[in-house]
């Protein structure tokens, strides 16, 4: 009996020592308009965070967009690094459904990682529709992990009616 206890103490000790990689993500959804005939639209940014230095891949990302009115006006969803486009899913082929898995392969090293989620919209668009994000999970080597949704509740359409550089802008 008294192995046994000590056995378990034993494994508890080591347990309790052993690496965390509960990793923590944060989605914050900013507050902009969805512009037609612009290219790629930053509406998101995502930051994974974790207690301790690991090491770890992304997979994917799965983007839920909840009551969105006109998927159609969708085109395409990317994941962006910076100002360049890690990897996307043109929703034309793909088809008109609500949840969007974006597949990828991004090594990650260290405590915090963070990337953007961008929307491409079609050439004519409905100004009446608006982009709700429902919810965020970023899939990595270590897990699923559900992001937490702060900043707007809604993105609408929008054309802009002036480029840069035209009038001063």
């Amino acid at each position: 009996m008294k192995y046994i206890l000590s056995a378990l103490v034993l494994v508890a000790a080591f347990a309790s020592c052993a690496p965390k990689t509960d990793l923590v993500s944060k989605a914050n959804v900013r507050n902009t308009p969805v512009l037609a005939l612009k290219g790629v639209n930053d509406i998101a940014s995502i930051e994974l965070s974790s207690v301790t230095d690991t090491s770890y891949n992304i997979c994917g990302v799965s983007l839920a967009l909840g009551s969105t009115c006109g998927l159609e006006d969708i085109s395409k969803v990317s994941i962006l690094s910076g100002d360049s486009e890690v990897a996307a899913v043109d929703t034309r082929i793909e088809g008109k459904r609500a949840d969007i898995r974006i597949p990828c392969e991004i090594p990650v090293r260290g405590q915090r990682a963070s990337f953007g989620i961008g929307i491409t919209t079609a050439d004519a668009v409905n100004l009446d529709n608006k982009i709700v994000i429902g919810g965020v999970k970023v899939i990595t080597s270590s897990g699923t992990v559900d992001s937490e949704l702060t900043g707007a509740a809604q993105l609408r359409m929008g054309v802009a009616l002036r480029m840069w550089g035209q009038d001063g802008v």
